[in-house]
């Protein structure tokens, strides 16, 4: 079900505690994926007050439809520790960045840190530097 057209996902700026990931998405590249291609999609989930995703939508993404479908069924059937505000779960939103990286033999990786290719929330912590030499 979707979730009810009222409802309100608090973004991260006013939650004490954000939406944490309970589960590990397992990303599948689309089966038409070619070799050697990578790149980046940017979502953005809806988490309800019980921890289960109500929505995930692809915000932005650096490769062909078909990935954003992957990142977005891989994130679909999730649970998360839902965001709170002061102690009270509450509806929130949470943004993921998924790189695809085709070279390394289908492998990807989830961050709840939003890159370069999309706004920082306000009041969040800058993601660290790449580490020298790679």
């Amino acid at each position: 079900l979707p979730p009810a057209a009222d409802t309100w996902y608090f973004p991260r700026r006013e939650l004490t505690l954000p939406p944490v990931l309970q589960d590990e998405p397992l990303l599948r590249p689309p089966a038409d994926s070619s070799p050697g291609r990578g790149g980046r999609v940017l979502l953005r989930v809806l988490v309800a007050a019980d921890g289960a995703v109500d929505r995930v939508e692809v915000l932005a993404s650096s490769m062909p439809a078909g990935y954003g479908d992957a990142a977005v069924a891989a994130f679909a059937g999730l649970r998360f520790r839902p965001g709170e505000i002061e102690g009270v779960a509450v509806s929130s939103e949470a943004r993921f960045t998924v790189d695809f990286d085709e070279a390394a033999a289908g492998s990807s990786h989830v961050s709840d840190r939003v890159g370069i290719d999309a706004p920082r929330p306000r009041g969040s912590p800058a993601p660290p530097p790449a580490p020298a030499g790679r």
